[in-house]
């Protein structure tokens, strides 16, 4: 086909289906091509509110559910006795007992330790920084804005004349 008759408009009110059945009639005005339950959009989902990031609490290990002991009801500790992994939490029951315990041993005591040190280093860390520079507007003169100099005795000295003319320069090499 000549690209001048490629998108010559007269016949088109001949064309009949749509592309996915070209033997479908026309549809009337007004009419839909495709059913309703086919065109719904759903709506975007609502923005989601992101939580800020919670602490880890002092990781239960296995050794310390069996050096002492299980809490009765405790669903973490029910998956250390089952030899499963642990995805589900120990109860906050347990979790106070078991660091009780341990903190009457040495290397328990040490854990706890490295832990609430860590807890404050990160507390430091996520704390809000105060301002470096003020906020607010102070007054200042035109000296300061500028970066001029200023004598310490108060007294100003003009900035020193250049001439045009390097010649005239001082330290000029090339007039001398």
């Amino acid at each position: 086909m000549p690209d001048a008759d490629r998108w010559d408009p007269t016949g088109w009110d001949q064309l009949r289906g749509i592309p996915w059945d070209l033997s479908a009639p026309r549809p009337a005005a007004g009419e839909r091509l495709i059913g309703e339950d086919r065109l719904v959009v759903p709506l975007p989902p609502p923005e989601a509110r992101v939580a800020p990031p919670q602490r880890r609490k002092l990781y239960i290990r296995r050794e310390n559910v069996h050096k002492h002991g299980a809490t009765e009801g405790c669903p973490g500790c029910t998956c250390v006795l089952e030899n499963r992994r642990t995805t589900v939490p120990h109860t906050e029951a347990c979790r106070a007992r078991i660091i009780e315990a341990m903190e009457k041993n040495e290397t328990g005591a040490e854990r706890i330790q490295a832990y609430a040190k860590k807890r404050k280093a990160d507390q430091e860390r996520d704390r809000p920084k105060p301002a470096l520079v003020s906020t607010r507007e102070r007054e200042m003169s035109v000296e300061d804005a500028e970066g001029r100099p200023v004598e310490p005795s108060g007294v100003e000295h003009p900035p020193p004349e250049i001439p045009e003319d390097p010649n005239e320069r001082e330290g000029s090499s090339k007039g001398k």
